[in-house]
């Protein structure tokens, strides 16, 4: 199932995009949405995509639709991506205390985590 790469959005990727004058940039998440090379690229979003909850995916899917928020919202999920493969339950963006991490991050009775990228915050137990 394609979350982010769907015949609509390629199709209004190729619309905004594709009368460009040579020597003009396409942005990097456009360019992987265009290009056939990139196949095994939107393979792997769209896997990691569908490893999210259906909250998390829509928000990070909306984000990931955005020039510029591509890379940066790419490089969380990625994260998020990689702490879900080693077992650890995952939530984007959820609100703690007026505060937004990129990822709140728990394992049956450790420690919550919460980490933006490039730092970490511990949390007690019950995540105050």
């Amino acid at each position: 199932m394609a979350y982010l790469y769907t015949p609509e959005f390629i199709q209004a990727q190729k619309k905004r995009y594709g009368d460009l004058k040579k020597g003009e940039k396409i942005p990097n998440g456009a360019s992987i949405a265009l290009s056939d090379a990139c196949q095994h690229k939107r393979e792997e979003i769209e896997e990691m995509l569908s490893r999210l909850s259906a909250n998390d995916r829509e928000q990070i899917t909306i984000r990931l639709m955005n020039d510029k928020e591509f890379e940066s919202t790419y490089n969380e999920l990625v994260v998020g991506f990689w702490l879900n493969s080693l077992g650890y339950h995952v939530e984007y963006e959820k609100n703690i205390q007026g505060l937004t991490p990129d990822w709140y991050v728990s394992h049956h009775n450790e420690k919550i985590k919460c980490c933006n990228l490039g730092r970490s915050l511990t949390l007690g137990e019950n995540g105050s």
